[in-house]
């Protein structure tokens, strides 16, 4: 992670990977010597070392985005204006 912009730096690339697991997915006759035999783009997490965080709370992208609009007041303070 970039220690001014806080913005994630890559320093793997996965794409292929995850593109030849599906592709082996979705294959009629998968290769059981294929080096990503066996895997699933879902064995892959996303890691974030614990003391870069700053915040951390249960969310749903079910709730509707107009629950969390504020009020001009809680704006202001949310901006130090």
């Amino acid at each position: 992670m970039d220690a001014k912009t806080l913005k994630p730096v890559f320093t793997t690339e996965y794409g292929s990977i995850y593109e030849r697991i599906i592709e082996l997915e979705e294959s009629d006759s998968p290769d059981p010597n294929d080096p990503v035999a066996g895997l699933s783009v879902a064995d892959f997490e996303i890691m974030v070392p614990i003391d870069k965080i700053t915040v951390m709370r249960p969310f749903s992208l079910d709730v509707d985005r107009k629950m969390f609009r504020m009020s001009p007041t809680q704006e202001r303070a949310r901006r130090g204006s």
